[in-house]
């Protein structure tokens, strides 16, 4: 009789150790549930959709729209400091901006992370030439329905997004940069 109480013990344990981690990790599964509703990305933010405009500060407090910049083309960035295919992204980036950028061409980096300590750091460590905009309570972020970082849209001269890119990538190689310079000859 003994033997048959001892091993049902770890039996329960096993089982009070399943539905521990069952219940840890079930939200992390259904984080887009967790989220504030808004805009999600396939109704809202879709290649050749209009790009949602947006209020955002810059780390001097000045507020930037992104239907102030119509008429140019946008490169819109979603970015933290602590992720490593943004680190990874940032030098081409800051490469194209200054090959490209000017008054037909527009980066904007919008941090995600709501710590603009941490973000200004990054800031000046990668010497970032490009306006960096400031999403603290991740409204942009939610509106554009970004779950990974970094993620960026490419924004034509009318505001139209023209394609949407997930992950690392080297916005100098000869296809990105081919891309952003037929958009801005467009008229």
């Amino acid at each position: 009789m003994c033997s048959g109480v001892g091993e049902s013990i770890p039996i329960i344990r096993r089982f009070i150790l399943f539905l521990i981690l069952f219940f840890a990790f079930v939200p992390f599964t259904q984080a887009g549930a967790l989220l504030p509703s808004g805009p999600s990305l396939e109704s809202e933010v879709t290649d050749g959709g209009v790009a949602p405009d947006f209020r955002l500060p810059d780390p001097q407090g000045k507020t930037v729209t992104l239907s102030g910049l119509r008429g140019k083309v946008v490169l819109l960035t979603f970015w933290a400091s602590w992720c490593p295919p943004c680190r990874q992204e940032m030098p081409s980036m800051n490469r194209l901006y200054s090959t490209l950028g000017g008054e037909e061409f527009e980066i904007l980096g919008i941090n995600i992370e709501g710590n603009p300590p941490a973000a200004l750091r990054f800031v000046d460590n990668f010497e970032l030439v490009f306006p960096v905009l400031l999403d603290a309570e991740k409204k942009v972020q939610q509106q554009y329905g970004v779950f990974n970082i970094p993620q960026s849209f490419l924004i034509d001269k009318s505001g139209k997004i023209v394609l949407k890119f997930v992950g690392l990538h080297d916005w100098m190689s000869d296809k990105n940069l081919q891309m952003v310079q037929t958009l801005i000859r467009k008229p």
